[in-house]
């Protein structure tokens, strides 16, 4: 019973820390793919829609 025990618990104790670094690798893709997306959107945009204010500050 108490092996027995132990043996469940060791199982999942390594499911839980398998899941624990696929939950890691998947937030951390997410942050990046959330972060790139937003980062390039706002560069775009504010490029875009500020040629001129950009000019301005990239080359006076």
């Amino acid at each position: 019973m108490y092996i027995h025990t132990i043996t469940i618990f060791s199982f999942k104790q390594r499911w839980f820390v398998f899941f624990e670094k696929k939950v890691e690798i998947l937030t951390k893709t997410l942050y990046h793919l959330i972060y790139n997306y937003y980062f390039y959107n706002t560069c775009c945009l504010a490029l875009h829609h500020n040629v001129g204010l950009f000019t301005y500050l990239f080359y006076h």
